[in-house]
């Protein structure tokens, strides 16, 4: 791996999908002959991790067994086998880290670590609609099941400087909301923009199929929220790319994603006060 497990975590990658991963196309072949009167038994094969890299799992690619009669010779190995310790110099047997070395330990009892919250205020607004053009503010969200119409809160302006990788625990876009749907819940996206946008003009939309997070707004019981209520997207992934340098912060689009499992078919909205306050929380380590 060219990326540490502390690194890995820090971005949310996935250990068992071989992210920042490569295997040599060289395979590493253990040949061992044992008697009946030596069975069961167990090998080791030995897999050198390269100098400055970090070790991933290994890829088995077979596994053979043969037979042998009195005075017999196994198969040979595959062409081009090496066989195991074959290390050049500056390589080791590296392992992986606790619990990610299956079997030999109790994964360790996870601590909680003290952290703040900061809060950045995204005081650039708009909702448009499927074609970009502008509406007022408290035009309810919505996205009609078939795509044919949607209305999309754009929502933009500067971060503060974002914390060092390893600190950021979480983050969250807040949405205020005064009304929901009063059938059902609904599935509310948000999702990063590839570019900005100026208030007032209109913005074409882009496909917005790759949220960023989503969150389900409860059913409407009763009149309007007074005061709003919060809804909380949790967006850590897409925030721990951008202080890792990998994505650009342009703001989101906050878009109703239709989902019948939460909304059971409804083409469901969600309003926002006239003058709605959307922020960003991020959760900071302080040790």
């Amino acid at each position: 791996r060219s990326k540490s497990y502390e690194q890995l975590a820090d971005e949310s990658a996935e250990v068992g999908r071989g992210h920042s991963a490569i295997w040599s196309d060289t395979p590493t072949v253990v040949q061992k002959s044992f008697g009946a009167h030596e069975l069961p038994a167990e090998f080791t094969v030995d897999l050198p991790t390269p100098k400055g890299k970090h070790p991933a799992y290994p890829r088995m690619l077979f596994l053979r067994r043969e037979v042998l009669g009195p005075g017999a010779r196994p198969a040979p190995l595959p062409a081009g086998a090496v066989a195991p310790g074959t290390m050049a110099p500056g390589d080791s047997l590296a392992e992986l880290p606790n619990p990610f070395l299956l079997g030999t330990a109790p994964a360790p009892v996870a601590l909680p670590r003290p952290h703040v919250t900061t809060v950045d205020r995204l005081s650039s607004l708009q909702m448009v609609s499927m074609k970009g053009e502008v509406l007022p503010l408290d035009t309810p969200l919505r996205w009609q099941k078939d795509n044919s119409a949607a209305q999309v809160l754009l929502v933009g302006g500067e971060l503060k400087a974002l914390p060092a990788l390893r600190l950021i625990a979480a983050a969250r876009l807040v949405i205020p909301v005064a009304g929901a749907h009063d059938k059902a819940p609904g599935r509310v996206a948000a999702v990063p923009l590839s570019s900005g946008f100026e208030i007032g003009k209109a913005a074409r939309l882009q496909a917005l199929d790759q949220a960023a997070g989503t969150a389900v707004a409860e059913r409407q019981v009763g009149g309007d929220y007074d005061p709003p209520r919060l809804l909380k997207i949790d967006v850590t992934r897409y925030i721990k790319s951008v202080a890792a340098g990998d994505a650009a912060f342009h703001g989101f689009a906050v878009r109703m994603q239709p989902d019948r499992s939460v909304d059971d078919g409804w083409t469901v909205r969600l309003r926002l006060p006239k003058a709605p306050q959307v922020t960003l929380e991020i959760d900071v380590y302080t040790r």
